[in-house]
């Protein structure tokens, strides 16, 4: 009897033991998994373009300084010309009927001078003998100076016309080559009005237009890269030179000047370039960015899950204010909220919860 008691005894303690075993295994955890990344710093520092045109660094716009109708244009475009070579000339007849009727006019005004002159001595000298009185040389004295004062006034009446024919003539001002030809034989002109533009030098440069939020990064004397997709040309150094103070009311952009140091082979003007600003430049190398998946908006503001690791394995979901700034090709960049070496959700995010653990092993 003592043994059969002992034996169902037995019999129970291994059942008892075989029950919280299963109990234990079906309370055993287990987690989700996510999938996640670690914060990193961005390294891209080749990341934006901006188009521009290249032109001459030195460019003259010539006009005449006089109205008129042109009566020849001695270039053509792509023309090399020397310093002070004739380009362009207007009709010269009027202004040199001008100059010949006051050529004649200073002419009889010297004539006349000298015998105002000659009169003058005259009674000068029969003053001297008291053979004529005091009113008589005053007068032969005003005669004189009358005479004078109009010989003067045809001699200056001249030499503003023969300036005037000065005028109407186009001369290089320096040794270059010509852009365009903007009149033709025979059109009338007005003064400043540009008629021909030329390349002084064989310097050129790009203009571009940049946006606000940029200009600002920008300063004179930076050297920034440059591509001309025409000449298959990479590698180009270009020197910002001009940064415009105001915008520009067409294109709503900032105009830039770059100048190029050494101006390629093939290069010509009117051609694309394609200017290269760096992100470090700009402030964004070394930022923080993030992939729009892992992200989440909520009434305007945006948040992440962060993982707080408990060990290796496993890890507590924290929700985390975030700041956005720009979005680019590869991510959004994060103002604040997160730090390098965090460790944030990148899919998933709509069935997780604060405080949740999940696996990350």
């Amino acid at each position: 009897m003592k043994n059969i008691l002992l034996l169902t005894m037995t019999l129970m303690s291994i059942l008892s033991l075989t029950s919280c075993n299963k109990e234990t295994r079906e309370k055993k955890v287990i987690y989700r998994p996510v999938s996640f990344l670690k914060v990193a710093l961005n390294q891209d520092t080749t990341e934006l373009y901006y188009s521009g045109k290249v032109k001459a660094a030195n460019r003259k716009s010539l006009s005449f300084r006089k109205t008129g109708t042109i009566s020849a244009v001695n270039i053509k475009v792509g023309d090399h010309v020397k310093k002070n070579q004739v380009l362009s000339t207007l009709d010269h007849t009027q202004t040199n009927l001008s100059i010949d009727k006051a050529k004649a006019n200073k002419e009889s005004l010297y004539a006349l001078l000298q015998i105002a002159k000659s009169n003058f001595f005259r009674i000068q000298n029969l003053y001297s003998f008291d053979h004529i009185s005091l009113n008589d040389l005053e007068l032969a004295k005003s005669k004189l100076s009358s005479a004078k004062a109009n010989y003067l006034s045809a001699s200056k009446e001249l030499k503003l016309l023969q300036e005037d024919l000065i005028y109407e003539s186009i001369v290089a001002p320096q040794d270059g080559v010509i852009a365009e030809v903007l009149f033709e034989n025979q059109e009338n002109i007005t003064p400043g009005t540009t008629t021909i533009t030329m390349n002084a030098g064989e310097e050129l440069e790009v203009i571009l237009n940049l946006p606000d939020e940029i200009i600002n990064k920008i300063e004179r004397g930076a050297k920034l890269r440059l591509q001309i997709p025409a000449t298959q040309r990479e590698g180009l150094i270009g020197i910002v030179s001009e940064i415009a103070p105001n915008i520009d009311n067409n294109t709503g952009l900032y105009p830039v000047t770059i100048k190029i140091d050494s101006t390629p082979k093939g290069l010509r003007e009117g051609m694309v370039a394609k200017v290269k600003i760096d992100t470090d430049i700009l402030g964004q190398h070394n930022e923080v960015r993030l992939p729009i998946t892992s992200i989440i908006s909520d009434q305007n503001k945006h948040f992440v899950y962060l993982l707080n690791p408990i060990n290796d394995s496993v890890a507590v979901v924290i929700r985390k204010p975030i700041v956005l700034g720009k979005n680019h090709r590869h991510g959004i960049t994060i103002k604040s909220g997160i730090e390098k070496g965090d460790l944030i959700v990148t899919a998933g995010l709509q069935t997780l919860m604060e405080h949740q653990k999940v696996l990350i092993k």
